[in-house]
């Protein structure tokens, strides 16, 4: 399941996608 990880990780790195 590390596509879930990287869109957590994504989220936070990018807060400008919601």
């Amino acid at each position: 399941m590390a596509q879930l990880r990287d869109k957590s990780q994504m989220v936070v790195s990018i807060p400008h996608i919601e």
